[in-house]
């Protein structure tokens, strides 16, 4: 499925699921539209799906899919060479079938061309399989070609990593609450998105506020992040810092840019 299907694909969450998390974020004076509110979220947890990966074997490194690919086209390959005489001898051919099947020598077998349609087409799979593993091994030998190509240009170029990590955006928890959630909170709840630490007097200085409880009541429903039960709030706290640096950054380098932004460019420069 390609991205722009799966966008195209995605439901709002639904709006009972939606209204339990506004009822936990507590701020009963602001008026939310749930239906839109359910479709930021249904689009927040489809990029968080996207930036975390889902369990496959894409997610494995590419010398571990190469190693197993490798597994699989040699056992295809055995099991092929070794069946495909079993299509042409009938002996063979009921034998393989009584043990496949657990039958008894004296049980009745399936009709003769039954037999030799189906190991066919048994036949048929195992080279789909020994195919289908070349293709693995020809993208993951290109994979691991291309991480040591990239290894040896971050390694002599120590600018050329730094350029590699500003298009590469931690694929974290506080990432997606900061760039991800913390938006759809503003926009929906009109409300800035922080976490207040009580004061120092305090036993528990957990930090707190709105925007925890929405985080914390997302988790809860959507599973954002289905390695972990529940979101810290001081989890929440840092994401929130996260935010708050890159926006200072961001707002260093438009400083430096204004002037050239402004009349003519060309006579600046």
């Amino acid at each position: 499925m390609s991205v722009l299907s799966q966008i195209l694909a995605f439901q709002p969450v639904d709006e009972c699921i939606v209204g339990a998390i506004v009822e936990a974020v507590a701020l009963p004076a602001v008026k939310i539209d749930c239906a839109a509110l359910g479709a930021d979220l249904a689009a927040a947890q489809w990029r968080s799906q996207r930036l975390q990966g889902k369990s496959s074997p894409r997610k494995q490194s590419p010398t571990q899919r190469k190693r197993r690919a490798e597994t699989v086209r040699t056992h295809a390959a055995k099991l092929f060479n070794a069946l495909g005489p079993a299509v042409e001898e009938a002996a063979t051919r009921d034998e393989l079938w009584r043990n496949l099947c657990g039958l008894q020598p004296d049980e009745d077998l399936p009709p003769s061309p039954l037999r030799v349609e189906a190991l066919g087409q048994f036949l048929d799979i195992l080279q789909l399989l020994a195919l289908g593993s070349d293709r693995t091994l020809s993208a993951a030998g290109a994979e691991i070609q291309t991480v040591k190509v990239r290894k040896r240009m971050e390694d002599s170029n120590p600018a050329w990593a730094r350029l590699v990590d500003l298009w590469s955006p931690p694929k974290t928890v506080t990432w997606i609450i900061a760039f991800d959630l913390a938006p759809v909170f503003e926009a929906h709840f009109k409300k800035k998105a922080t976490a207040s630490t009580p004061s120092q007097a305090t036993e528990d200085r957990t930090p707190q506020g709105p925007f925890v409880r929405f985080v914390r009541a997302v988790q809860q429903h959507l599973k954002l992040f289905p390695d972990q039960e529940s979101v810290s709030p001081h989890t929440v706290a840092e994401a929130l810092a996260i935010r708050k640096h890159e926006a200072d950054e961001q707002g260093r380098i438009d400083a430096r840019l204004r002037p050239f932004l402004q009349g003519d460019s060309r006579k600046r420069i």
